[in-house]
């Protein structure tokens, strides 16, 4: 009986082990190592101010990161810097996203409005999760990396946004701004919510598989280009429910594939572009006057390494 009795508490505590959750570790930075940089263990606490145990590593993407008000200015000083999380409710120190180097965080990102954001560096988001931007301006690229959800607790503004080849999700009623956006693939939206994009947009859909989308049918979201004709560059695109209206100019879809229930976006070939010769003369394509300012002018580039079409 004695036996049954352990085999059928280890069994239990077997099973136990097996579906409970893992409770990610919390580091707490304090700068109170060489340097500041992410990357130093002894800048990293198991408690805050320099609490419990220090310099065991620096946060990973397993181990939630805190900065708070104890915590020192911090740079994100290598490609390989990561976070479960990162917290930094009260914190007013300086986070800087060197060049070239990236924070790769796979769950929740919230900002203080009172903490400083500086550099050209990348976050990277590589699974769902929660932005709190806390009305900052994101200095560097925001590098979709996940196809699951990215929720929005405030509007969102970054110097850049760029996809990786996965299709992006956002959530949440606010509205996006960036000054560029790259995508490989796809981007979905939430109907009403407004994505502008002020100088430069590049959507290349190579893969034939993304789409940009509204995440609710016959309820549009909106797209607003602000930039040049130059530089705006969509080639073989998907756009379903999107409204880009209040762009600067129409947006020109090269080689596109189904627009459903779209507005202001066109898809284009060479052949549907007149000559420059015609358009000097004063040509008519379609009803409009090719010698206003509603002409379209730009080059389009194959989506990188074909010859350029100029029209």
């Amino acid at each position: 009986m004695k036996k049954i009795l352990q085999s059928i508490i280890i069994g239990w505590l077997i099973a136990f082990i097996t579906v409970s959750p893992s409770f990610a570790v919390t580091y707490y930075y304090k700068s109170a190592g060489v340097n500041t940089n992410w990357s130093n263990a002894a800048n990293w606490c198991d408690a805050t101010n320099g609490g419990g145990t220090c310099g065991a590593s620096a946060p990973t993407a397993s181990i939630n990161a805190v900065l708070d008000s104890n915590s020192g200015d911090v740079n994100i000083d290598t490609t390989a810097c990561a976070a479960q999380t990162l917290v930094a409710t009260g914190y007013t120190g300086v986070l800087t996203f060197t060049a070239t180097k990236i924070l790769a965080v796979s769950g929740n990102v919230t900002f203080d409005a009172g903490m400083t954001l500086t550099g050209t560096g990348q976050l990277r988001l590589s699974a769902a999760g929660t932005i709190k931007s806390a009305g900052l301006k994101f200095p560097g690229t925001l590098y979709l990396n996940t196809s699951n959800a990215i929720t929005l607790d405030g509007d969102l503004s970054t110097v850049n946004i760029r996809g990786s080849n996965i299709s992006a999700v956002f959530t949440g009623p606010y509205d996006i701004k960036c000054d560029n956006l790259y995508l490989i693939y796809g981007l979905t939206l939430v109907h009403g919510q407004t994505l502008t994009v002020t100088t430069s947009m590049t959507v290349n859909e190579t893969a034939s598989i993304g789409e940009i989308k509204s995440d609710t049918a016959s309820s549009s979201a909106y797209l607003v280009y602000e930039g040049t004709t130059t530089d705006c560059v969509i080639a073989g695109a998907r756009f379903t429910d999107i409204d880009a209206s209040d762009s600067a100019q129409a947006l020109d879809n090269w080689y596109g594939k189904a627009l459903l229930r779209t507005a202001n976006i066109y898809n284009v070939t060479s052949a549907s572009i007149p000559v420059v010769a015609d358009v000097k003369s004063g040509v008519e394509y379609g009803g409009v006057d090719d010698t206003s300012a509603n002409k379209r002018t730009g080059t389009y580039d194959g989506g990188g390494g074909s010859t350029p079409y100029t029209y």
